[in-house]
């Protein structure tokens, strides 16, 4: 009798098990933290012996990811290399799909993470150790624009700064000499109805939420934290962007203001 309930007990764990891996959240979470791990070891942050702690939260990814971009540095006509650390909307259970793609939540088209640049000359997004806003401003165009937009067939994608407003030698996370950027910009949503399969989905879900205007142009808004560290060789860009002032706000109180930036020496 006890032999009898334990099959039937593993044959529902491995039910379970089977339905779970089959559910897009669990797939994008399997998949999402492999291909991650694999990435974290490959970055500007591993190569320079430093790392930098990004929690989650409620209403967020359950982890940050790690992507290398390889051609920043000749796209930009700088020699830099970027790694960037980036958290999206969370899956909702009902859906199977990442709230990036719904167009009723605060953090629909969001994103928050950190960059890690690397130059041989200095340090990139600095010239005369002043920030260079047009340089910094590539970080999120290349990003937003080319790494999120495109791969998602968003044709004649749009990314204006429209108005910036910094302020330098702030202290934050600890420490001075940061520079602050605010600023807002014109660009599309990532809003559409699924049509054919994109790489993207496969760590966003399919977008469930059927949409009148496909990637709409939007008021966009970004806030970053930008800082060259001497001991790390790099320069350093924290940052949230989203179509929501209250989401930017919500998340630079509990998310990047919780950073950790730690030698691995």
């Amino acid at each position: 009798m006890k032999q009898k309930k334990l099959k039937i007990t593993i044959i529902i764990i491995i039910i379970l098990i089977l339905i779970s891996i089959t559910l897009p959240s669990t797939r994008s979470y399997i998949i999402m933290s492999i291909y991650s791990a694999i990435e974290d070891s490959k970055s500007v942050m591993y190569k320079n012996s430093f790392k930098i702690d990004v929690p989650s939260s409620n209403g967020w990814y359950p982890f940050v990811i790690t992507f290398n971009t390889g051609n920043f540095g000749s796209w930009s006509n700088t020699d830099a290399d970027m790694s960037i650390m980036y958290n999206f909307a969370q899956f909702k259970l009902n859906t199977q799909s990442s709230d990036i793609f719904n167009p009723d939540s605060p953090k629909h088209s969001s994103f928050y993470g950190a960059y890690a640049l690397q130059q041989d000359d200095g340090y990139f997004g600095y010239k005369d150790d002043v920030v260079d806003l047009e340089e910094i401003v590539l970080t999120f165009v290349y990003d937003y624009r080319f790494l999120v937009l495109e791969d998602l067939n968003c044709k004649n994608s749009v990314f204006e700064v429209i108005d910036a407003k910094m302020e330098d030698n702030i202290k934050y996370l600890n420490s001075d000499g940061w520079t602050k950027l605010d600023a807002t910009i014109k660009t599309n949503a990532m809003l559409h109805n699924y049509k054919e399969n994109h790489t993207s989905y496969m760590q966003y879900g399919k977008p469930r939420t059927e949409v009148d205007e496909e990637f709409p142009i939007i008021k966009m808004y970004g806030r970053l934290y930008i800082k060259p560290f001497d001991e790390y060789n790099s320069t350093i860009i924290l940052y949230v962007m989203s179509p929501n002032m209250e989401t930017i706000d919500e998340c630079d109180m509990e998310i990047l203001r919780n950073i950790k930036i730690v030698s691995t020496d």
